[in-house]
């Protein structure tokens, strides 16, 4: 072969790599989404948004939107924070596309981007739930081992974005391990298994009041009785995401619902009632408009506390209501470690599939209440 020949093929070669590596140099960039963005829903009082990243402490937090012309949906992710965490109790997220039955995705230790759904590019409706990390042991109040952090969302280049429907109405639920839908079972394999907080009472509650809803629940927590993973009670850590970091309660619910006081025990009924007097004057301070419920524990305990506190605080507080479901669920739920019943697979919490008894009740009750005419109003002293 001659030189001339030998030259010539080299260039065409050279000339060849060179053009491929411009165009592999020229492929677009995925689109990558910070928080906030006006296309993406956060739910109300659950998400604190830190340098475009979006932190869940607790689960029960969700995201929703619309997206066109991607093939993938991403999270990057930071699980720095969760790791003293196993891989079995490391946060995860109920993934929803369309109307197809719901996937979770547990993030692997160490992981930096999971992916959460693949589809075809023509138009989906996504739905995130955060389930969260276990928050049985960790500390999420002082540390961060079971919160979720998504740095960004991530989707194909050239995708499109669009808000997605949300209902005209804001709700704030606080609870303890019975707004988690804790199940009772054991807990020994993934964490979701155990813990679901999209199959608990409070998101068919707001869905009755047409409300979008942030949605607590701290196990063990009571009005006076600490929580999990180091929370105080709650009239400590309803108004933060965690030590030191305020929570964001400029947008005011119109519905604000309290269920505590199971983890309360031998507490004098006198001292319980003022505590609960004396939260429910700061959240009407903080919360002017909002009508506010007051539930009385599901098998009964306090109830003396809780109602004398509500009727006590009502005709100077307004709009302010007891709920209270009676006696008819009592009996199935005895409080007693390991003694299962029909509603309750240790005796204690409610199983999941049951939440929508509950759920009624709880709407029945509340709208009841808001049916009626408030009695008048008892002058500030």
């Amino acid at each position: 072969m001659s030189r001339f020949v030998i030259l010539l093929l080299l260039a065409i070669l050279g000339g060849s790599a060179m053009h491929l590596g411009d165009l592999k140099a020229a492929e677009p960039a995925p689109l990558v989404v910070k928080f906030p963005n006006p296309a993406i829903f956060q739910s109300p009082y659950t998400w604190r948004n830190d340098a475009g990243s979006a932190i869940a402490p607790t689960g029960g937090a969700y995201l929703k939107g619309v997206v066109k012309g991607s093939t993938e949906l991403r999270a990057n992710v930071d699980t720095t924070i969760n790791a003293s965490q196993p891989a079995d109790d490391m946060p995860s997220v109920k993934v929803t596309i369309d109307d197809r039955p719901p996937v979770f995705v547990q993030f692997p230790p160490e992981a930096r981007q999971v992916t959460l759904a693949t589809f075809s590019p023509e138009e989906h409706r996504y739905r995130l739930d955060v389930i969260g990390g276990n928050q049985i042991k960790p500390d999420g109040w002082r540390g961060t081992t079971f919160w979720t952090k998504l740095d960004s969302l991530e989707f194909d280049a050239g995708a499109t974005l669009s808000p997605p429907a949300v209902r005209p109405r804001r709700a704030l639920i606080l609870g303890d391990s019975n707004i988690q839908a804790y199940f009772g079972d054991g807990n020994n394999g993934p964490y979701y298994k155990y813990v679901d907080y999209t199959l608990s009472w409070p998101i068919d509650v707001a869905f009755a009041f047409d409300c979008e809803f942030g949605q607590i629940g701290i196990g063990s927590t009571g009005w006076i009785h600490p929580g999990q993973g180091g929370y105080p009670a709650m009239p400590d850590w309803w108004d933060h995401y965690s030590e030191g970091r305020p929570r964001d309660l400029a947008l005011q619910p119109d519905y604000l619902w309290v269920a505590l006081g199971a983890n309360d025990h031998n507490v004098p009924p006198a001292q319980l009632a003022e505590v609960i007097k004396t939260w429910l004057a700061r959240a009407r301070k903080t919360f002017p408009a909002a009508e506010i419920f007051v539930l009385v524990p599901f098998h009964g305990e306090n109830r003396s506390a809780v109602t004398s506190a509500v009727a006590a605080a009502a005709p100077g507080l307004r709009r302010l209501y007891l709920v209270d479901l009676g006696h008819e669920l009592e009996s199935a739920i005895p409080f007693r470690m390991g003694q299962a019943t029909w509603l309750t697979g240790d005796g204690l919490h409610i199983r999941a599939v049951h939440h929508g008894l509950l759920a009624a009740s709880i709407a029945r009750h509340s709208q009841a209440a808001l049916a009626k005419p408030e009695p008048p109003a008892t002058p500030a002293p």
